[in-house]
């Protein structure tokens, strides 16, 4: 709703202001940018939870983007039908010197986590800061 604000448009019918909302979400969605970038390691922790590992050596930008511990990211997995956001497990230092992003992924049923812990190492996901 803020776009309606920095616009400063008074709807009076809810559907209509429904319906822009809608659109203006759209419009916002596609402007997101996605990095393809291979898997560098995917390995058990423990009953239904996973280390992976995303080389993000070939994006820069992205790997010098994580500044601060707690930093998540959207990830996408070509089955999936939506992204997921997942927060980085490796320290900001450490992913800048490796190249690196680590994550600790927890596989439910049905949903995106599911479909990136059944990947294998070399397999591409996409990646949005």
């Amino acid at each position: 709703m803020s776009i309606l604000r920095r616009l400063n448009l008074n709807f009076t019918n809810h559907r209509l202001r429904r319906r822009f909302a809608t659109v203006s979400a759209a419009v916002r969605q596609d402007t997101t940018v996605w990095t393809p970038l291979p898997l560098s390691e995917i390995e058990p922790a423990a009953e239904s939870l996973f280390h992976i590992a995303i080389d993000v050596s070939d994006a820069p930008d992205l790997a010098t983007s994580h500044t601060r511990a707690g930093q998540y990211l959207q990830l996408k997995v070509a089955d999936s039908p939506k992204p997921s956001f997942l927060a980085i497990a490796s320290p900001p230092k450490l992913a800048i010197k490796r190249g690196v992003f680590e994550f600790l992924v927890k596989s439910v049923a049905g949903s995106t986590a599911e479909a990136l812990c059944a990947l294998k190492k070399g397999d591409v996901v996409e990646l949005s800061q």
